[in-house]
């Protein structure tokens, strides 16, 4: 099992509100090429995953939410990778400002562990770095002392599956969404 832990200086609920979003990980999540949702209940998420890195991999996995405290998650089948499980637990910094993120992984890829654990390592501290850089960059919307934001996040609509999506944007342009990608056409 690997273990790191990274004080951020954001609130509690803001942090929560970026890690249980999993429709916008691959805007910010390290390697995170794409992510699909299976389903979504009030505290449960099963998506697929697809991650780059030495490989690239795609996991089915399964997300619990506990609201502002815990998000655990684990595989649902194996595939790429035989086990993979681990937490996101949000606890009060000691300094009294922001929160400390401690994340734990267990994976199981069928290479030596040493090696598979020096890669989770690395991974778990880019994305701890991601979220450190996104409150730096929304210190307006995100009080450090572990209150609501001042702007909180819109509720999603829920969308039907589909292959492509045309949508047409004030500025004339076309996004076209295909496969997880968007591309603009003018």
């Amino acid at each position: 099992m690997v273990k790191t832990a990274t004080q951020i200086n954001w609130g509690r609920a803001d942090v929560y509100a970026v890690l249980s979003d999993f429709a916008n990980y691959p805007k910010w999540f390290p390697g995170c090429e794409g992510l699909v949702i299976y389903s979504a209940t009030e505290n449960t998420t099963i998506v697929d995953i697809t991650l780059s890195g030495m490989k690239r991999t795609v996991m089915n996995l399964k997300y619990e939410c506990e609201p502002d405290v815990l998000i655990k998650f684990e595989l649902v089948k194996p595939g790429d990778v035989n086990a993979y499980v681990g937490s996101y637990r949000l606890m009060n910094a000691d300094s009294g400002s922001g929160v400390v993120l401690v994340q734990e992984v267990n994976l199981d890829a069928g290479a030596p562990q040493f090696i598979v654990d020096r890669m989770m390592k690395k991974s778990l501290e880019a994305c701890g770095a991601a979220l450190i850089k996104m409150a730096k960059e929304r210190p307006a919307s995100a009080p450090a002392g572990g209150g609501a934001s001042a702007a909180p996040v819109a509720a999603k609509k829920k969308r039907a599956r589909c292959l492509l999506r045309v949508v047409k944007t004030d500025s004339g342009e076309e996004q076209i969404w295909y496969g997880g990608k968007t591309f603009v056409s003018k």
